[in-house]
């Protein structure tokens, strides 16, 4: 069932983890300002671009998995402040998960961190009772060369610019709704559903290979082409709702992926009698960003308050 877990969340970012694609041609920023006008395609993409592009910008992120019996609602509540320099906070809350091994609910964890970015320096601030495992501080620090290339991912947590990626697919039967608000801001809606196909189509053929072989990644047990695995991930179904303001950044965009059980069987066939059992699997991604281009400034936590870790990274990733 972990195994399980860690597909599901995996095959999201596969997707997600995509690059950002050529979404456009050139820079050219395309607003709303006549709506009747709108090309769905044109509008998303270019929002896309040019707000993955934006050097600031604060964000609020949920990530949610339902539909597993052992899990009744996984969250992933994130806070982001991106600034300029590439310096960046996050703050993760990982809440509202219940366990159903004996049909009898009960709070699996409720836990918040902190991971704040500088420079070189990464900051990391645990709940009080483990971070006693290692350190008497409120934060440890550890330095970027003290961790591998493929481990950096663990501490960054994840780019919200790459939640736009599921956008790209969309096409011109996309539903325009005008006149709604996103937090008093006029916005113009975007409702669509897009496949893996389609996604992967609007990228470089640099990034199409990347996909690929993430999700080939996925079936090493089995002796499988490329041109399988894309009609594999095709079953999931892309459902999107994206607002977007006058001046054509992206205020808000949730995605939904369903299917996600037919995706799970075929990458392990040993769980597909389990899996046709517990039926639909859901995951859903909503970003709301705001404060667009507005300067961002990551504050350094007080020395006093920081222990250098130089203890095991694996001990720290657990």
């Amino acid at each position: 069932m972990k195994r399980l877990l860690l597909v599901l969340l995996s095959i999201g970012l596969v997707i997600a983890g995509c690059g950002e694609g050529n979404t456009s041609n050139g820079n050219a920023v395309i607003t709303v300002e006549d709506p009747e006008a709108v090309n769905p395609v044109d509008l998303v993409r270019a929002a896309a671009e040019q707000t993955g592009s934006l050097t600031s910008f604060r964000a609020d992120h949920v990530t949610s998995l339902t539909g597993l019996p052992f899990i009744g609602e996984y969250v992933q509540p994130a806070s982001i402040l991106q600034a300029a320099n590439g310096d960046n906070s996050i703050t993760m809350d990982l809440a509202d998960t219940t366990i159903d091994g004996e049909r009898l609910p009960s709070e699996l964890f409720d836990y918040a961190l902190e991971i704040r970015h500088l420079d070189d320096k990464i900051y990391i601030s645990l709940p009080e009772e483990d971070m006693r495992r290692f350190a008497d501080t409120k934060w440890v620090s550890i330095t970027r060369n003290q961790v591998a290339e493929e481990e950096l991912e663990y501490f960054e947590g994840f780019d919200p610019k790459e939640q736009l990626n599921f956008l790209l697919g969309v096409d011109e039967d996309a539903v325009v709704s005008h006149g709604e608000e996103v937090d008093g801001v006029i916005a113009t809606r975007i409702s669509g559903e897009s496949t893996f196909e389609q996604i992967l189509a609007t990228l470089s053929a640099e990034e199409q290979q990347e996909m690929l072989d993430s999700a080939l990644s996925f079936f090493t047990a089995q002796d499988i082409s490329s041109d399988e695995v894309i009609s594999i991930f095709n079953e999931l179904n892309f459902e999107f709702d994206v607002w977007i303001n006058e001046e054509g950044y992206i205020l808000q965009n949730i995605v939904f992926l369903k299917n996600f059980d037919q995706i799970a069987g075929a990458i392990d066939p040993t769980i597909s009698d389990w899996i046709e059992a517990v039926g639909d699997i859901e995951m859903t991604y909503e970003t709301r960003f705001f404060d667009h281009g507005a300067p961002v400034t990551i504050v350094e936590p007080p020395p006093e308050e920081v222990t250098p870790y130089e203890g095991s990274l694996d001990s720290l990733l657990s």
